[in-house]
């Protein structure tokens, strides 16, 4: 974001701040302003540091792109509208919708309601145990010995098919 030019800088420190505000280092920022190489290498922090009208013209437009990237409700309610009317060209009504319903939030229009109770710990346990425990289950004696055991299935007769 390139900022008007500060009076009390020179074009190339205009350039310099700028370069440094985007992200360079004061070396890089020195070399592409137009400063020499032997200069940027050795006071490039300097003109940072020393130089109080660099260095407010950096604090001032560091600022203003602070300000113009803030995340607040109305830009960002802003960038939804931009985004529902995109989706409503493209036919996304699901998105238009969607869009309707962050909106809504964002103005306090719809609230998620969830309930919460009061509820003691001991009691919670105890209903817990009480769902977990079964009744026992009914015990059948069964006989030791499987050759005593009463079989409750018809007899049939034993045929041998190689008697005549």
């Amino acid at each position: 974001m390139k900022a008007p030019q500060d009076r009390d800088l020179t074009p190339q420190q205009d350039k310099f701040v700028d370069l440094v505000v985007g992200g360079m280092n004061a070396s890089q920022a020195a070399r592409e302003a137009g400063y020499s190489k032997e200069y940027a290498r050795r006071a490039a922090d300097k003109l940072i540091r020393n130089n109080t009208r660099i260095r407010a013209a950096i604090d001032k437009r560091r600022q203003v792109l602070r300000d113009s990237m803030a995340i607040t409700r109305e830009n960002r309610v802003k960038s939804i509208l931009e985004d529902m009317e995109l989706a409503r060209q493209h036919k996304n009504m699901n998105a238009v919708m969607k869009g309707q319903e962050i909106v809504a939030k964002m103005g306090g229009l719809m609230i998620d309601k969830v309930e919460m109770t009061q509820v003691s710990v001991i009691e919670a346990l105890a209903a817990a145990r009480a769902r977990v425990q079964r009744p026992a289950l009914p015990v059948i004696d069964v006989p030791a010995e499987p050759a005593r055991a009463i079989s409750l299935a018809p007899k049939r007769a034993r045929v041998n098919p190689f008697q005549d």
